[in-house]
């Protein structure tokens, strides 16, 4: 299975602010604070550890196009980058609205727009501009995903001098730590 790595940026989410001065015992302290209503952010009550809560929110990984991760490295060479170890994003992450939350904001959005555009006319079937403008106002990019490369392993592959003053196998003898712990002491292990 695949592993990845990823960055999310809370800020893109839709009426995130950084805020201080929320807690007395650290004014200077930063917080993000993010509408839950507006991010669709589920708040439960951890049933795991009562008084405390859980706060979900959905994400979707779309994989990114080969034309994209191809544009990527092309920039990363204009600038002059090495692109030989260079894993550029194999995934972006959205927010994953729920279908009735999407439908609401669809028609917000297409509101705001019929009154900062009235040009375009309210059949957003007829008006592509109109169509891509709401989509683009209730798409939330948060980041980008990675896919770990596994890094290959060297292994030696010259030829080791040859063994000599060895005879025929040997029984190992007991050895004693040098300090004092004994070989065989479970006690001693790591983990």
């Amino acid at each position: 299975m695949a592993s990845f790595n990823a960055t999310i940026d809370l800020m893109q989410l839709k009426g995130a602010r950084l805020l201080s001065g929320i807690d007395q015992q650290h004014p200077g302290r930063n917080f993000i604070c993010i509408p839950v209503d507006w991010s669709e952010i589920k708040v439960t009550e951890n049933r795991q550890q009562p008084g405390s809560y859980r706060a979900n929110m959905r994400v979707n990984l779309w994989p990114t196009s080969d034309k994209f991760r191809q544009a990527c490295i092309d920039r990363r060479a204009q600038r002059g980058e090495d692109t030989a170890d260079y894993n550029p994003p194999s995934h972006t992450i959205e927010l994953g609205y729920s279908q009735e939350f999407l439908e609401k904001a669809k028609a917000a959005a297409k509101a705001r727009l019929m009154k900062e555009h009235p040009e375009w006319g309210s059949d957003e079937n007829a008006n592509r501009d109109l169509k891509n403008a709401i989509y683009e106002a209730v798409r939330v990019r948060l980041g980008t995903a990675y896919a770990n490369k596994p890094k290959e392993q060297s292994s030696y592959t010259g030829t080791a001098p040859a063994a000599q003053g060895f005879g025929s196998y040997q029984a190992p003898q007991e050895q004693q730590d040098p300090f004092g712990g004994g070989y065989n002491n479970d006690d001693d292990l790591p983990f």
